[in-house]
């Protein structure tokens, strides 16, 4: 019996485990730059900002 529930509860926590890393990580993708690639870097500082929705949202190009 004991057996059944200990089973039971380590299939139940890896679901959840499982579950909770897809809910994460949902429509995130992984980059990977190398030196001398052109980027766009976000504008932190208009967000939360009173106005900030007119300045622009990315600065660069950078490499």
């Amino acid at each position: 019996m004991t057996f059944h529930v200990h089973t039971n509860v380590t299939t139940a926590q890896q679901r959840q485990s499982k579950q909770y890393i897809n809910r994460q990580t949902k429509g995130v993708t992984s980059f990977h730059f190398k030196i001398g690639d052109i980027v766009l870097k976000r504008n932190m500082r208009n967000i939360g900002r009173k106005g900030g929705k007119l300045e622009p949202q990315w600065n660069g190009p950078f490499r």
